[in-house]
């Protein structure tokens, strides 16, 4: 899919809401069936007809009676009523998603307790708060109570362990209970007219804790009484409109005086100053360019010298309380710096770079140093300092967060347990299912191998990540395109040859945007904005393969059939309705077919080589014939389709993403089940090939999750009964149906337990499901009467739910059968 879709629907998805669930597959109509010699009468047929809605029961399991024969009316009566009143089988509780807890999103804020060893607390983008009680090793979801999940800044109370403040997109939240449980607390905060309120910037008076001053995006705002009420300060900052403010310091030692960047329109900037606790504002503009301000911070030892950080003209210092300002680092800083921050100790100062470095200055900002070390790829948002180490920083950025413990010589990721990245793509090693490669958005490329509980940014920078594929061939051979904002590196397609440890630009790609890669061994398709470039060398050389196809067209849609290679399938933005198709590697196309509406997916299914699936926004689609007619299946709710995942090996077990949570289908698209994730956008969803039990789906917001589909054998029906003449000769078949409801496979075994050879069963063993069996009754010899026996079958695979299940079976033979069925049928006819 193109980049702009994918931002099309993480736009569309927060519109969504929740509609009623569909009942389940299992709750389909029965299927019955009977069997009875073709000389049964005709009358005969006919009330066994009327009578078989209660002869067979949907599906059930329960113990098996004693075999053998019953010869009274009374047990007749008695077994088709047990029969007709049976139950399906009691399950296990639903399989569930689980977070991997990565890869990291975006962090917006970071704050470190001075009162509570340990204790640190992250704000992202889309998860909410997180918290570490460990000084950053481990983190877990700290947002009960939290309805707003972007957190823009948090505030750590000076003087009261525990008592914290979170900028939101929805104002100003409070806990008071080191984030267990978060309250509202924005009374007075002005809000837009859809409702929000972004709270860029908290700071509490570290004199009174009660104080507390939020930068909003239309003004600032000031609260007397801890949260509770809030009142507009926003004199001399009001320029025709109320401004917004996204970096806010106060001097440590006069709390009166407060520091404030303010922006208009995001087109200009400009530094103010209040010397009366926010009442009045003034602006400070002497040596100062025009540039919007990131991030101020004040120095605690010289509370005289202040700092700001500014997207555009690098970073400036004040030695006179903001009076006069000069530029500092002229050529060794850049000129996007996200944030800036000084340390209590040596006048060290530290600034954030947005494209390159990070920076250090031992002498209050007079001289630079850069570190060496590239973190401003990682896109920082923002700078927190350790009070409890003069050594310690914590940075928050795009790619999570990091953490420095030599003064930002050296960093490392320590953000395990921050989700909140918005993954778009996800692609499984074809021999691991515990390796992975993922796109995050705006947050390039990770990779895990161990199934999601450490991750590794790839060293691609941050960017965004349209498309990722591994080589099903070689799994060391893996490709992604990349779309750069910054300007450091180029647009395009990069390759790795060594499990992604590192990546080369493709040089035949440079500046093209990659909607989509499709690979089969030591072949690769890429689709691009140019049309579609064809590797057939494991990514050495690329051709432009347009033969068949209109001159420079953009490819939207690329897949390649994993059973048959000479299959491949593309759809052009200048033609959304048609599906291409080429049966020679991508030599030469032709149009296969004009769809109703503009497809989003094609996904051929890796178990049958004539089998395809495509999707529209509000539908499924479904071709047994290589993609010349289709089916039509309307998805059953108002929601927009992201994702289709056919199994490895059931051809039709298919998973789907949307924008309100997970589904899986069993009957090639027709009727779906809720799997979880609900109200969570599932922008990728993949099943492992390597092991099909194992699912991965890609939120915007949540990070990667794993579900894992437990092995569940289901025998339809649940019970047979047949009604027949004991006459020598006369026989009748049933069929009997195994398949694993989880959507897999497995082996299995079935035996007959009976008093005598009056039912047979064909075959008894099998490797794999989905599988019919035959089931045949012979009353031959019989005396007249009612039989019963029971058809065990058994999962080869420890662990899988409802194995063995028994399967009853009965047989009633002679003219009782006869006798008798009209009463059955008139006494049961109300069932």
């Amino acid at each position: 899919m193109t980049v702009g879709y994918y931002l099309g629907m993480w736009v569309r998805y927060v519109a969504r809401g929740l509609v009623p669930r569909t009942p389940p597959a299992g709750d389909q109509p029965p299927r019955y069936i009977l069997g009875t010699p073709k000389s049964a009468p005709e009358w005969a047929q006919r009330r066994i007809n009327s009578a078989v809605r209660v002869v067979l029961c949907k599906s059930g399991t329960r113990p098996a009676r004693p075999t053998g024969r019953l010869a009274s009316l009374a047990g007749l009566l008695f077994l088709l009523a047990g029969l007709a009143g049976a139950s399906a089988p009691a399950l296990a509780g639903d399989d569930q998603w689980s977070l991997t807890g990565g890869p990291p999103g975006l962090v917006y804020a970071v704050a470190v307790d001075p009162l509570t060893e340990g204790a640190i607390y992250a704000g992202t983008s889309t998860a909410g708060v997180f918290k570490s009680a460990d000084g950053g090793q481990t983190w877990k979801s700290a947002s009960e109570g939290l309805a707003a999940k972007a957190v823009f800044s948090l505030a750590l109370d000076p003087s009261h362990a525990g008592n914290l403040y979170a900028g939101t997109n929805r104002g100003v939240y409070r806990s008071v209970d080191a984030a267990a449980s978060w309250t509202e607390a924005s009374k007075g905060i002005f809000t837009d007219p859809f409702g929000s309120s972004y709270v860029y910037s908290l700071v509490i008076d570290p004199g009174q804790a009660s104080v507390i001053y939020a930068g909003t995006l239309i003004g600032l705002f000031k609260s007397q009484d801890g949260g509770q009420t809030w009142e507009e300060r926003n004199t001399g900052l009001r320029i025709g409109i109320r401004p917004a403010i996204e970096a806010l310091a106060i001097d440590p030692q006069n709390t009166g005086i407060l520091y404030a960047g303010a922006g208009y329109g995001g087109s200009s900037s400009t530094l103010f100053k209040s010397q009366d606790g926010g009442d009045s504002w003034v602006p400070l503009t002497v040596g100062l360019r025009d540039a919007l301000v990131s991030s101020i911070a004040v120095s605690p030892q010289e509370p005289g010298r202040v700092y700001i950080a500014t997207r555009g003209q690098g970073a400036f210092a004040s030695s006179d309380s903001g009076l006069t300002w000069q530029q500092v680092g002229i050529g060794v800083l850049e000129t996007q710096i996200a944030a800036v921050a000084v340390s209590s100790a040596q006048s060290m100062v530290f600034a954030a770079g947005m494209r390159r470095g990070f920076y250090r200055s031992a002498d209050g900002g007079r001289t630079w140093e850069e570190t060496g070390e590239r973190i401003g790829e990682r896109s920082p948002s923002t700078l927190a300092l350790d009070p409890r180490s003069n050594a310690r920083l914590w940075l928050g950025a795009t790619g999570g967060l990091y953490k420095s413990d030599d003064r930002g010589s050296h960093w490392s990721a320590s953000g395990t347990g921050v989700d909140g990245a918005q993954v778009v793509a996800v692609t499984s090693h074809p021999y691991d299912a515990n390796k992975l490669l993922v796109s995050a958005w705006a947050g390039g490329v990770y990779q895990t191998n161990d199934g999601g509980v450490t991750w590794q940014a790839a060293p691609l920078g941050v960017g965004i990540a349209s498309a990722v594929a591994m080589d099903p061939g070689d799994p060391n051979l893996a490709y992604a395109g990349m779309v750069y904002l910054s300007g450091i590196r180029d647009t395009g397609l990069y390759l790795s040859r060594d499990g992604g440890g590192t990546w080369q630009a493709v040089p035949r790609l440079k500046n093209l945007n990659v909607s989509g890669i499709a690979t089969v061994p030591g072949r690769a398709y890429v689709s691009t904005e140019a049309g579609l470039y064809v590797s057939e060398d494991s990514g050495s050389t690329w051709r432009l393969s347009d033969s068949g196809l209109p001159l420079r067209s953009q490819v939207t849609l690329v897949a390649t059939h994993p059973k048959d290679y000479s299959l491949v399938y593309l759809t052009l933005d200048a033609a959304p309705l048609d599906l291409f198709r080429s049966r020679d590697s991508g030599q030469t196309w032709s149009l296969l077919h004009r769809f109703g509406n503009a497809v989003s997916i094609i996904a051929p299914s890796p178990s049958n080589a004539s089998l395809l699936y495509a999707v529209t926004d509000s539908a499924i689609l479904r071709s047994g014939d290589g993609g010349e007619t289709w089916q039509e299946f309307p998805f059953p709710r108002q929601e927009t389709i992201f994702s289709l995942a056919p199994h490895p090996a059931a051809s039709d077990t298919l998973y789907l993403g949307t924008n309100q949570g997970s589904y899986r289908s069993l009957d090639g698209g027709r009727t779906w089940n809720l799997l979880g994730l609900a109200g969570e956008a599932v922008a990728a969803i993949a099943v492992s090939p390597a092991d099909p039990s194992r699912v991965y789906g890609g939120t915007m917001g949540r990070g990667l999750w794993t579900y894992t589909a437990v092995p569940s054998l289901r025998v339809e029906p649940g019970r047979l009964a047949f009604l027949m003449d004991s006459g020598a000769g006369t026989t009748a078949t049933a069929p009997l149906d195994l398949h694993d409801e989880s959507g897999g496979s497995f082996g299995w075994a079935a035996q007959v337990a009976s008093p005598g050879p009056w039912l047979t069963l064909s075959p008894t063993t099998g490797a794999s499901l989905p599988m019919s069996l035959t089931l045949t009754a012979n009353p031959t010899g019989l005396a007249p009467g009612l039989y019963q026996a029971t058809v065990t079958v058994t999962s080869t695979i420890t662990g899988t739910r409802n194995s063995p299940w028994q399967v009853t079976v009965t047989l009633s033979a002679g003219p009782v059968s006869r006798q008798f069925l009209p009463l059955v049928a008139q006494r049961t006819a109300g069932w």
